[in-house]
C-alpha cells in the first residue's frame, strides 16, 4: 500500500516569488480573454454574492495583477488590495493607473493588517486566494480585526 504524504505549507515569501514568475502569463491570459473562467465564472459569481454588501471601503485579498480589482473599484467606494507578489503588485498598479480610489499593500494581509488605518472594512473579496493561503487560521484571524460587524466575505 503507498503511502501518501502532506505536502509541507508554502510560506508567503514562496508564494509570491512563484506568482512574481507568473503575474505576466496570467494578466495576459485575463486581458485577451483567454481564461474564460475568470470572465465567465468567478467574476459574475463573486458579484452575484457580493450584492447588497456595503461598499463603502473594501478589500481586496490576493489582488493579484489587478484585473478584477480595477471592476471592483468601479462600484466602491475605497478598495484596499493587498497582494504579496511584488511582480503582480507592479502590474495591478499598471491596470489600475486611472483608478483613483484603490490603496496597494504589497503585503500578505497577516501582515497588512497591521498597517492598516483605513477603519472598519465594509466588505472583503478573495478571489482564487484562499486555496494557497499558507495559515487560513492566521488569515481568519486578520479579516476577523478588519471587518466590521455583518461586514460581506466573499471566497
Amino acid at each position: 500500500m503507498m503511502r501518501i504524504r502532506p505536502c509541507p505549507a508554502k510560506s508567503h515569501a514562496e508564494l509570491a516569488r512563484e506568482w512574481d514568475q507568473l503575474a505576466e502569463e496570467r494578466h495576459r491570459q485575463i486581458a485577451s480573454g483567454e481564461d474564460l473562467s475568470f470572465d465567465h465564472v468567478v467574476v459574475p459569481t463573486t458579484w452575484s454574492l457580493f450584492e447588497g454588501a456595503d461598499r463603502a471601503v473594501v478589500l481586496d485579498i490576493g489582488s493579484g495583477t489587478g484585473d478584477f480589482t480595477a471592476q471592483l473599484a468601479q462600484v466602491a467606494g475605497r478598495v484596499i488590495a493587498v497582494e504579496p507578489s511584488r511582480a503582480s503588485m507592479a502590474l495591478a498598479r499598471r491596470v489600475c493607473r486611472s483608478v483613483q480610489n484603490v490603496r496597494f499593500i504589497e503585503a500578505s494581509l497577516e501582515e497588512a493588517a497591521s498597517c492598516l488605518d483605513e477603519g472598519p472594512v465594509t466588505a472583503a473579496v478573495a478571489v482564487m486566494t484562499l486555496m494557497t493561503a499558507p495559515d487560513l487560521r492566521g488569515l481568519a484571524k486578520a479579516l476577523a480585526a478588519l471587518l466590521q460587524t455583518r461586514a460581506r466575505f466573499v471566497a
